[in-house]
């Protein structure tokens, strides 16, 4: 079974191209077969109508591979904004660890 992701990403976001190496980075080493759907988000009506989150976000199956985001203070959750991903370790950061995405990704491809 082919795997189907959505990268959810914002031109002004600094971390948006490292996100996405890193994404195919993990997908290769793991041996997931995956169609990755680029989806770059413009402007704020974008970002309401894709409920982003901020970017870079990663939706599998159309679900957010983060079952618990950081909420980005924002009057709306959806917002033109970049990302945060809460780490293993209890810090905040613009990606997630390789660790923590390889093990999202191996139990999501499998279920």
């Amino acid at each position: 079974m082919t795997l189907s992701l959505d990268y959810l990403w914002w031109a002004e976001c600094p971390s948006h191209e490292e996100g996405l190496a890193l994404l195919r980075a993990v997908l290769a080493a793991e041996g997931i077969d995956a169609v990755i759907r680029l989806v770059e988000v413009r402007d704020e009506a974008d970002a309401q109508r894709l409920q982003f989150i901020g970017s870079p976000t990663i939706l599998v199956n159309g679900q957010d591979i983060d079952p618990h985001p950081v909420a980005s203070g924002a009057a709306s959750i959806y917002a033109l904004t970049c990302r945060a991903y809460r780490r293993d370790d209890g810090r905040i950061a613009p990606l997630p660890t390789r660790e923590w995405l390889r093990s999202r990704l191996s139990a999501l491809s499998t279920s």
